[in-house]
């Protein structure tokens, strides 16, 4: 059973506690970040891929504007959908238009996306 603090994702799978996800978010964000400046694209899509969604996304809204872009042109490609979902509006915005400029590789994603937000709607009526 889940500890009192933490959360649930759409898929199940329990959030940490806002507390052990900044004391975490250290261990990817400043590794990504380095990497971001090192060009080292590599290490960057390594470490996103061992990341839940919502790391991602948290991930994606602490970064500056300039590393954020990098980042979504580095896994534009394998972006989850549910990523999309976890963003605030702001930044899921400025995601979707970055996207948006490679229109062939995330037409699927969005199309994803679209289908997931109604799903939600339906079935929270």
């Amino acid at each position: 059973m889940p500890d009192k603090k933490q959360k649930k994702t759409q898929k199940g799978e329990a959030k940490l506690p806002l507390t052990d996800l900044s004391q975490s978010a250290a261990d990817y964000i400043q590794p990504v970040i380095k990497a971001i400046a090192e060009n080292k694209t590599a290490t960057v899509r390594k470490i996103i891929s061992k990341l839940r969604s919502y790391e991602i996304a948290h991930l994606i809204q602490n970064l500056s504007q300039d590393q954020r872009s990098s980042v979504v042109e580095i896994v534009r490609d394998n972006l989850d959908p549910e990523v999309l979902a976890e963003l605030d509006d702001t930044v899921r915005e400025e995601v979707l238009e970055k996207l948006t400029a490679f229109p062939d590789k995330i037409s699927d994603s969005i199309s994803s996306y679209i289908r997931d937000i109604a799903k939600t709607i339906c079935n929270s009526g």
